[in-house]
């Protein structure tokens, strides 16, 4: 594991897998056991929340089935992400304990600082989640006043403090340990504060286009290769077959025929943005006008997908973002449109006066999870190869 250099900043995730790797005897067995542990995580997490079988049934098939972490198969490091997913989805289940009307609630707080702690030290980009809280948590500390629940409001306003202490002190240490040597000038992590001020225009700019990219990378993963997820002429045929085809006309900047191809997704990715957001205030509304589990549960999960990464929106853009690619580096915008999407089909099916129509789509939904699962990691490899990353091993060979 080459990215073992560097992992005290991953202490219970690359350090952890490399562990696994030399007690079970194999990196593959230590992948099997950390992807299975996520797959139960979130079943038993999604179970304890909802008490569904159908929706525990379906996150779990997307977790199984999932490509967002394939990068795995060519970089070493993205075998922590299924184990860090674990860790997240403990540690926003423990925070759903917290404000049970239980007892023993007061048992839930050790271990929401354990499971913060596991978290913190899996990856840095735990970050994500304490950006996601400090939209999440004030809007909930305002419904609850508002609704004369003082003890919940107590709880949000204590939970969003020890984590607001933590990433602070998580930041101060890693600014003052390790910045020059991960993040300096020309480095993969090199961030756009590392622009010049008289360049604050490039930084916001790279920014923008970051915050997009992120949203979209997490929004389709379980879209079909074929839909909305990149140029299929780029895929199917190759740029130099689509510059040929030019016939020499502008020689000199044909290539910018390829690059139109290269960065086809942008436009979709605007317009499903855009539209995302709109939904998002839609639902911000309801769960304002009316705090229930199903207004909460939407407005948690779509904001789990629309932050993105705030942690890589703010390192400068790079070759590897041309493409929606990188799914791991928006691990918790997996998270929510998993769960968003799975709890969409569960709630149509439990407020749907004919069955038969949702039946249907759940028959369809599990159909494409198995379909994405061995025709997407086709379109990864092309566009990781054009992302300068290098192809991905596919499981039936080079065909769509």
């Amino acid at each position: 594991m080459p990215e073992l250099n560097g992992g005290v900043w991953a202490t219970t995730g690359i350090l952890a897998v490399y562990a696994l790797e030399l007690v079970l005897g194999s990196p593959s067995r230590a992948y099997y056991l950390v992807t299975s542990l996520a797959i139960v995580a979130t079943v038993l997490v999604s179970w304890r929340l909802y008490h569904s079988l159908l929706l525990s049934a379906l996150i779990g098939l997307c977790f199984a089935l999932t490509t967002y972490d394939y990068v795995s198969y060519a970089l070493s490091g993205g075998m922590i992400f299924p184990l860090v997913i674990t860790f997240a989805v403990f540690y926003f289940y423990c925070q759903y304990e917290l404000f049970r009307e239980s007892d023993r609630s007061w048992l839930w707080w050790p271990l929401f600082a354990v499971s913060l702690l596991f978290y913190a030290l899996s990856y840095e980009g735990w970050l994500d989640s304490f950006v996601l809280q400090w939209i999440v948590y004030p809007i909930l500390v305002y419904l609850f006043y508002r609704r004369g629940d003082r003890p919940r409001m107590q709880r949000a306003i204590g939970i969003l403090l020890a984590v607001s202490v933590v990433a602070a002190a998580y930041i101060v240490v890693k600014l003052g340990m390790s910045y020059k040597t991960l993040h300096s000038a020309g480095l993969e992590a090199d961030t756009v504060f590392n622009y010049r001020r008289s360049y604050w225009l490039i930084a916001l700019e790279d920014v923008i286009v970051n915050i997009i990219t992120l949203f979209y990378t997490g929004l389709i993963t379980y879209l079909p290769p074929q839909l909305f997820n990149f140029s299929m002429s780029s895929w199917y045929f190759g740029n130099d077959v689509i510059v040929g085809l030019q016939k020499g006309y502008h020689a000199t900047h044909t290539h910018l025929v390829a690059y139109s191809h290269l960065f086809l997704w942008r436009f979709y990715a605007g317009i499903a943005f855009a539209l995302f957001s709109l939904l998002y205030l839609k639902a911000l509304r309801r769960l304002i006008h009316n705090l229930s589990p199903a207004t909460l549960s939407f407005f948690v999960f779509m904001t789990m997908v629309l932050v993105g990464s705030p942690t890589h929106a703010l390192v400068k853009t790079r070759p590897m973002h041309a493409t929606p690619l990188l799914g791991y580096q928006v691990h918790v915008s997996i998270i929510g449109v998993t769960f968003l999407v799975c709890y969409s089909l569960y709630y149509l099916f439990m407020n749907a006066r004919t069955r038969w129509p949702v039946y249907l789509l759940l028959s369809l939904f599990c159909i494409n999870l198995g379909y994405c699962a061995v025709a997407k990691p086709s379109l990864l490899s092309h566009m990781s190869n054009l992302s300068g990353l290098g192809t991905y091993p596919l499981p039936f060979g080079r065909g769509r």
